[in-house]
């Protein structure tokens, strides 16, 4: 009788074609026992047909009824159910063979290796592979250890909290007994971010489980086979049960290799038996011949003496009890990037001789393991880094990460890194949820938040902080005023010099008449190149050109020349006075109380991106101070009338486009100032909220964390790790200038220059007039 593997039932109908001419043939019929009643009846069925023997392979709770009814009919009765549910009742102890059941047997290791590694606290995660809901919870009885039995639930959801349980209550060893498959998706859960010492037991000949841990390092307990049963076993299968030859030794499974072996062992005792037993009724076995309980005797007799070469060991009897001499294998995988990199065995274990181990089978670091949440792009507190080949997961550093990095050296645990699956840093919505990295704390999916998180009451309700590691206030950063003096394009128009080729109309235009005067001297003036080029400077100056042409192009000339000199002079006056002039009333914004009162620049607060405010509280922004002020009112009722960015970097980018001024925390700020030398901070600092880094409600990392940071704080590394990431990308920026202060000496330098270039030039062409 069996009511789990769907191949046990065909395996043994198909025993009575294998052939074998030294010993008599057998029939199995096969009842398939879904309840204790149905099993009963279709025993009684079977036995109007004639039988010889019951084996019994369903639970202890049919086993009791079943062996009773065997008893009363004489029938021989083969267990292979656990004997200790039996007790020590002697009621027909003769027509009764025992048969330990692989899982126990198996099982045993569990014991040998919690007492062999001094493992204190154990949980066993099952499914029905090895009938554990059906044996005495009693694998660990009288072996010093806190353990647990998880039963494996078929939802994944359900199999996510049972490995967060396990993590909660602190389970450093799991030992799954399954198969492959629930030991597979068991396993896929532990590997995101929880670190156990993991042995797996199956009752598989073969193990493929090849992506069950990302990373680390895994034991697999399976049984060996022997070589020449394996292959009678495996040419049986695929003869008589399957209907191709795709079956081979890595399909083997130990129960299926057990009821083989079972079959060959009743096989080989029939020739004690002469006749089957037929009975026409159930309800008339209150008679029973002598000669059949003495064949039935002999059945079992012939059965405890038999011995045979099995699948997975030879079968013997010693103690009225038939057993396996199995031989279990400990084998270690390691894998990386979830392929498996390397298999050793490192032990075994026999009934006889016990656990034999070659190398310790504690494999995990024992140091505590806790998962970190962070939020990336919070330059420079945590940067985040992608693989070119995307083959490994991103990588993250700034100044929390290595702040992190130190306080797990100094504590002494191991960390994994992910990041907030919506990239907040956490607020409340109206139903009370958290969202960001609070909320992943909240559901306990994190150990530690790690990031420019700002302490707050609405957070601190339901998370712990640890001591703060940065103190920042508020500011406004806006578009620098770098304004230039002199002929630019956005300030001044364009002025094309006009070209005028009249040389050509008046060949002689470059002269005047040459006349004689009354002394006979010829006139000063001719109007050569080099006379030209001074007639046009000097025209310019409050001294005059001198004597003018006297030709009519030459005048023409002249006059063009004075109306642009005019012009550019003229303009550059006019805008040069109106320039100082709006740029001394125009006051620039230097507080919060001055960007409130204007109306030019736009405003948006930096509330949710910077996680320094819920949405909640905004409603009550005019009620910061007291007596009661509409400066918050009035700056919430600016930012609503103008469009959000939807993030810092696009509000950057806003300031940096027009009038526009972003209200956020002073880090931030900061950063943007040094890594743009178009951006500055205005205003006093305000509202401030220091940055703490978040653990689990009542977790002891609180105050764990909170003494190293302390230290460091007492020992000033922080402040080395602050000079270090901060000046880590600093641009080398001009002095912002004041401009109520006037005009610079950088600004009006020109005239200087203009004087020292036009004495330069006087001295070389001095120089090549006196030596030409």
């Amino acid at each position: 009788m069996w009511k789990k593997n769907p191949n046990i039932p065909s395996i043994l109908h198909s025993f009575g074609n294998y052939s074998n001419v030294a010993l008599p043939s057998v029939q199995f019929h096969t009842i398939i026992a879904t309840n204790d009643s149905s099993a009963l009846s279709q025993v009684c069925d079977e036995l109007r047909d004639g039988v010889v023997a019951v084996v019994d392979m369903t639970s202890p709770r049919n086993a009791q009824q079943l062996r009773w009814l065997s008893g009363v009919a004489g029938l021989a009765y083969i267990s292979v159910v656990d004997d200790s549910y039996f007790g020590n009742s002697q009621e027909h102890e003769r027509l009764h063979a025992r048969v330990e059941p692989t899982a126990v047997q198996m099982l045993k290791i569990v014991t040998d290796i919690v007492i062999q590694e001094n493992l204190n606290n154990v949980a066993l995660v099952y499914d029905d592979t090895f009938d554990i809901q059906n044996l005495p919870r009693r694998i660990l009885v009288n072996v010093p250890a806190q353990h647990l039995y998880v039963r494996l639930d078929q939802s994944e959801n359900a199999t996510q909290r049972q490995v967060r349980m396990l993590k909660d209550v602190t389970i450093q060893n799991i030992f799954i007994i399954a198969d492959t498959q629930n030991a597979q998706r068991f396993l896929l859960e532990v590997r995101c971010g929880y670190v156990f010492d993991v042995y797996d037991l199956f009752r598989d000949s073969a193990v493929n489980c090849g992506g069950c841990r990302a990373r680390g390092q895994l034991a697999t307990i399976t049984a060996e086979p022997s070589a020449v049963a394996l292959q009678t076993f495996v040419a049986f299968m695929q003869r008589h049960v399957t209907t191709d030859d795709v079956y081979n030794s890595s399909d083997v499974k130990v129960d299926e290799a057990v009821a083989f072996d079972l079959a060959v062992l009743i096989r080989s005792s029939m020739p004690s038996v002469a006749a089957n037993l037929v009975y026409d009724d159930c309800s008339a076995l209150s008679s029973v011949d002598e000669r059949d309980l003495e064949q039935s005797r002999r059945l079992i007799d012939a059965l405890q003496q038999a011995r045979i070469d099995g699948v997975f060991g030879a079968i013997s009897t010693q103690d009225n009890l038939t057993s396996f001499s199995m031989t279990l294998s400990i084998n270690k995988h390691s894998y990386k990037d979830g392929l498996q990199t390397e298999q050793v065995m490192i032990g075994s274990w026999t009934k006889t001789r016990g656990l034999n181990l070659t190398q310790s089978l504690i494999l995990a670091d024992r140091r505590p393991h806790y998962m970190v949440v962070t939020v990336s792009g919070n330059h420079p507190f945590v940067y985040k880094d992608i693989p070119a080949n995307f083959r490994e997961g991103p990588s993250y550093y700034g100044y929390c990460i290595e702040l992190l990095q130190l306080i797990a050296k100094q504590l002494q645990f191991n960390y994994t890194i992910y990041e907030s699956p919506d990239g907040k840093f956490g607020t409340m919505d109206d139903n009370g949820k958290w969202s960001g990295m609070i909320g992943e704390l909240i559901e306990k999916r994190a150990d530690m938040a790690v990031g420019p998180i700002s302490i707050m009451a609405e957070r601190e309700s339901v998370v712990d902080f640890t001591v703060p590691y940065y103190d920042l206030p508020r500011q406004v950063p806006q578009r620098a005023g770098r304004e230039r003096l002199g002929l630019h394009h956005r300030r001044f128009p364009r002025l094309q010099r006009p070209h005028l080729a009249l040389r050509q109309v008046q060949p002689y235009s470059h002269q005047n008449t040459r006349k004689e005067s009354k002394e006979g001297q010829q006139e000063a003036r001719v109007f050569t190149f080099k006379e030209g080029i001074w007639f046009c400077l000097m025209s310019l100056t409050p001294q005059g050109g001198g004597e003018t042409p006297r030709a009519f192009s030459g005048r023409l000339v002249a006059a063009t020349w004075w109306l642009f000199g005019f012009i550019i002079i003229a303009t550059y006056t006019a805008n040069l006075a109106a320039f100082l002039t709006v740029s001394r009333l125009e006051t620039s914004i230097e507080s919060l109380d001055d960007l409130s009162k204007q109306f030019k620049v736009k405003i948006w607060k930096d509330m949710s991106l910077s996680n320094s405010i819920s949405p909640l509280e905004r409603a009550r922004l005019a009620v910061w101070d007291y007596p009661v002020s509409d400066k918050y009112t009035k700056l919430w009722n600016n930012m609503q009338a103008n469009t959000f960015p939807r993030s810092t970097n696009e509000a950057i980018e806003m300031v940096l486009n027009g009038d526009f001024a972003l209200i956020s925390d002073a880090t931030t700020n900061k950063y943007a100032t040094y890594t743009n030398c178009e951006l500055m901070v205005v205003g006093e600092e305000f509202s401030r909220k220091p940055y703490a880094f978040a653990v689990q409600e009542g977790s002891p990392l609180r105050d764990e964390v909170s003494n190293v940071i302390l230290q460091l704080i007492n020992q000033r590394q922080l402040e080395d790790m602050k000079s270090r990431w901060w000046l880590r990308d600093k641009l080398n920026c001009p002095d912002i200038e004041d401009e109520s202060d006037g005009i610079s000496i950088r600004n009006i330098g020109g005239v200087f220059l203009v004087i020292a270039v036009g004495s330069a030039i006087a001295l070389v062409v001095l120089v090549m007039e006196c030596y030409w």
